[in-house]
């Protein structure tokens, strides 16, 4: 998870930098994505895209209404992407729910939808993590094993039964049938 304050742009490979102006109401930033050097999104609450390189950002996608933030966004094309998040509630007694969502674009960011929302959960987590091997073929994790597979391109998504050598699930690359998971461990 990305919590910046402050965005920055190089236009000479990393030598120099230049702060962009962001002109949002909030400056808090979980995630961001570039399709291309115009083309980009940052999203917390909200996602907010550019079209002309960082220069002027419009909100998109206002997930307040849910309770989520959006942790991580995955393109399979210029069009076509997914964007998950949620957030999780811990209670001075220890207990607590979470939310979670997966959003889809079919046009380039322009417009969101929600594939899954899930809210008051005692169990699961937020979703980090989304990637997909193709355009039908996809996963979305989450800490305490919040584990979903699509084979539709999203119009579905199955819970996955958490490995017995696994507790946590952090990070994934799906390729073809061949899935890699990064498992966490806080000692």
């Amino acid at each position: 998870m990305l919590r910046i304050n402050n965005m920055y742009r190089s236009e000479d490979g990393g030598h120099t930098f230049d702060r962009v102006n962001l002109n949002l109401p909030r400056n808090t930033i979980y995630e961001i994505h570039f399709l291309n050097p115009d083309i980009g999104f940052i999203a917390d609450y909200t996602i907010n895209a550019t079209f002309d390189g960082g220069d002027n950002w419009e909100m998109v996608a206002n997930l307040w209404d849910y309770d989520c933030a959006i942790n991580d966004m995955f393109f399979i094309n210029d069009t076509v992407g997914w964007a998950v998040g949620g957030i999780t509630y811990i209670a001075p007694d220890t207990s607590g729910y979470s939310n979670h969502i997966i959003l889809q674009t079919i046009d380039g960011g322009i417009n969101w939808e929600v594939q899954l929302y899930e809210h008051n959960l005692r169990e699961g987590a937020p979703f980090t993590e989304v990637a997909f091997s193709d355009a039908d073929h996809g996963l979305a994790v989450g800490n305490q094993w919040s584990f979903y597979r699509t084979e539709d391109g999203g119009e579905n998504w199955d819970v996955l039964e958490k490995p017995d050598i696994m507790r946590y699930g952090n990070s994934i690359q799906p390729m073809d049938a061949v899935v890699h998971i990064v498992e966490e461990t806080f000692l």
